[in-house]
């Protein structure tokens, strides 16, 4: 897949890299984190898929955008605010044989939960099954998809 766009990498949630276990997802080795700042947002990840393996059958990739109110992630509440199965159809909640494929898929999340403004995003991925090579992708927030939420 070819995409000609401009990315903001301070927006960049994941680069390239086979995923083959449960983790945060890295830019650059690293954690990756956004400041989103201490105002509430409607935003969405996208995430573009050139890699998964579904081989078995019964593999599921669960990507979770989290929010904190500590950088870091080491204190403070951590809250999941969205989430997306990929994988085989037959290991997803509710689809009945419809395995992902190669292509985008997008996240849509809001940073604030029963009033608490979650400034600090991430996106952890959790896999589940029988995994030999496992999910490639890279994501971000997209900056024409953010918005101050009302």
């Amino acid at each position: 897949m070819t995409r000609n766009q401009t990315v903001d990498t301070l927006l960049q949630l994941s680069d390239a890299g086979l995923i083959a276990a449960s983790a945060y997802t890295l830019v650059d080795s690293v954690a990756a984190e956004i400041d989103v700042g201490a105002h509430a947002i409607a935003g969405n990840v996208a995430v573009d898929v050139t890699a998964i393996e579904i081989a078995s059958d019964d593999e599921l990739y669960t990507l979770t955008v989290l929010g904190s109110n500590t950088s870091g992630y080491a204190t403070g509440a951590i809250v999941p605010l969205a989430s997306i199965e990929l994988g085989a159809g037959a290991a997803m909640t509710g689809v009945a044989d419809l395995d992902t494929v190669v292509g985008r898929y997008i996240i849509p999340f809001r940073n604030e939960k029963d009033g608490t403004v979650y400034r600090y995003i991430r996106l952890y991925i959790t896999i589940a099954g029988t995994i030999a090579t496992g999910i490639n992708f890279v994501s971000y927030m997209h900056k024409g998809l953010m918005q101050s939420a009302p």
